[in-house]
């Protein structure tokens, strides 16, 4: 039962269900308007009696004044038929939906694990080499967090930029000598990989995401080593976060670290965020 719920949504918005509403409305108001029609004749004919009854029941019923039908018997007919239409095509409207919700309950699971599948067992080359590279690196931050010199004082940033100044290197690139001085190359371009690999497979759940939050996919076979890899994931985004907070003089930018104190950092590291990852595991790992 909680899957037909769950595929209700669907089953609500689906086209065979808005044609359904469009019919039900028409075919109700027709109805509504002619029981209206019915019942107000019924109560004037009442206030007659006699010849007068029945002629007022004739021409309000436009039966035609030779009929041999009983106008009673046909005004009541009438009024129970109009009854019977209404409840019949809003029954109709509910079993389109039934049927519709039913066959997408069937459907929610199919899709998720399509697109899980995409992930888990076809990710691509490009795709394992970013889980790859983002497992490694802790490792690489430790690696190139060695090669980091300690922050030069600004009258060493000033000389520095005066000299580049008289060997013709131009002015007010304090910026760039300094990161000279820190020797910050390696650790940089380590930051702006990992950067770029977490992005990408971060985009590669991005469709399963969606398909969740919209309510078009749920749990299916797929459910439970997807929960594995997306665990791995963002325990392997914190690992690198950890372990750039854990090289000396450097501050991760962005992200919240245990232990980061608040001290001018010589050198900044720009945290690896994640957002269809984490969003995914939350609907479907909790």
């Amino acid at each position: 039962m909680a899957g037909f719920f769950d595929a209700l949504p669907n089953g609500l918005s689906s086209t065979p269900a808005l044609v359904a509403y469009a019919v039900t409305l028409v075919v109700v108001v027709v109805y509504v308007l002619r029981l209206g029609r019915l019942t107000a004749l019924r109560g004037s004919a009442a206030a007659l009696a006699g010849p007068e009854r029945r002629a007022a029941l004739v021409r309000g019923l436009r039966l035609g004044a030779g009929t041999r039908l009983d106008p009673e018997r046909v005004l009541r007919g009438r009024i129970l038929a109009s009854r019977l239409a209404i409840g019949f095509v809003i029954l109709a409207s509910v079993a389109t939906v039934v049927i519709v919700t039913a066959n997408a309950r069937t459907n929610l699971p199919a899709a998720g694990d399509r697109l899980a599948r995409a992930v888990l067992r076809n990710p691509g080359a490009a795709y394992q080499a970013d889980r790859t590279f983002l497992a490694t690196g802790p490792a690489l931050l430790a690696e190139t967090g060695t090669d980091l010199r300690p922050r030069p004082s600004s009258e060493e940033i000033q000389a520095a930029v005066d000299a580049e100044a008289l060997a013709g290197g131009g002015v007010g690139r304090q910026g760039a000598v300094r990161a000279a001085l820190l020797n910050l190359g390696a650790f940089q371009r380590a930051n702006t990989d990992l950067l770029s690999a977490t992005a990408r497979i971060d985009a590669a759940y991005a469709p399963l995401a969606q398909c969740f939050a919209g309510n078009d996919c749920r749990r299916g076979s797929t459910t439970a080593d997807l929960c594995v890899q997306l665990a791995a994931i963002i325990a392997d985004v914190a690992a690198v976060n950890a372990a750039a907070a854990a090289v000396p003089n450097v501050r991760v930018a962005g992200v919240s670290i245990a232990g980061d104190d608040d001290a001018e950092p010589e050198v900044l590291f720009e945290g690896l965020r994640l957002t269809y990852v984490p969003a995914l595991a939350g609907r479907l790992c909790n």
